[in-house]
């Protein structure tokens, strides 16, 4: 049941369907797979459930899923073009050339919190678990700003050397996309390689951790923290030495 939801969503999505009738149509498929259903209980059931979490938490579930990957996506496609982006500034003003991919991170993850304030109501109404991991929240957003911010200084600087990084990385976020559970749990579909894949993978420990803190309220485990931290660290450290290494060239290269 989970893998015919999950591959209906993402083939969905993959076309362009909006979200909502994307959910309608996966739940639909699942509902129809199972065997018959009379329409009196699914209506009885749905009045019923309005305001409890269970009715709620499929969308939930994804909509948790899309806010984190939608600060990723938006920072990686907008960092690759910081600097080619602004060469009227390269070239002609003297100034941390740095600034301009960390802006675009720092304003993605503005725009992130916004978001997050938005959709609280909806995990109120839904009277969504609420547990001690919630305080993990700004660790969790300061693990990936970070990694993003790596990210951006990295891409942006391959973006002055090699001009068609844009249509690489383009490409390249779809897939990225479909590998990170937005619409699914890599411990119901890959149980025995979850660990590896969050390690491969950190954007999947990110939606992974809000989730925990924002969804189910499940234990946070701290070393699960820790070495996503210490990962979007190790992401910003390399970022940071690559462009203070390169761009001294920058203004010659545009």
């Amino acid at each position: 049941m989970i893998g015919l939801l999950s591959g209906s969503l993402m083939g969905l999505l993959f076309l362009a369907v909006p979200v909502g009738f994307s959910l309608g149509i996966a739940t639909l498929l699942v509902v129809m797979q199972q065997g018959t259903f009379p329409t009196e209980v699914i209506m009885q059931r749905a009045i019923a459930g309005v305001g409890s979490f269970p009715m709620l938490a499929l969308p939930l579930f994804v909509l948790v899923g899309l806010l984190a990957w939608n600060l990723n996506a938006s920072s990686t496609m907008a960092g690759v073009t910081a600097i080619t982006g602004n060469a009227g500034l390269v070239t002609r003003t003297r100034f941390p050339l740095e600034v301009l991919p960390i802006s675009v991170a720092l304003a993605n993850a503005v725009n992130f919190l916004l978001a997050l304030v938005a959709v609280i109501p909806f995990f109120a109404i839904a009277r969504a678990p609420i547990s001690l991991s919630l305080l993990w929240l700004p660790a969790i957003l300061l693990a990936q700003v970070a990694f993003s911010i790596g990210l951006a200084l990295l891409l942006s600087t391959f973006q002055v050397y090699l001009r068609d990084t844009l249509m690489i990385v383009d490409t390249l976020v779809l897939a990225w996309m479909l590998l990170s559970p937005i619409f699914y749990r890599l411990e119901d579909l890959f149980p025995e390689y979850s660990r590896l894949m969050h390690i491969l993978n950190p954007v999947s420990s990110f939606i992974t951790a809000y989730r925990v803190a924002l969804y189910s309220g499940d234990y946070m485990d701290p070393l699960f923290i820790g070495r996503t931290l210490v990962q979007s660290a190790l992401v910003l450290a390399i970022g940071l030495a690559v462009f203070w290494r390169l761009s001294p060239h920058f203004a010659e290269t545009l």
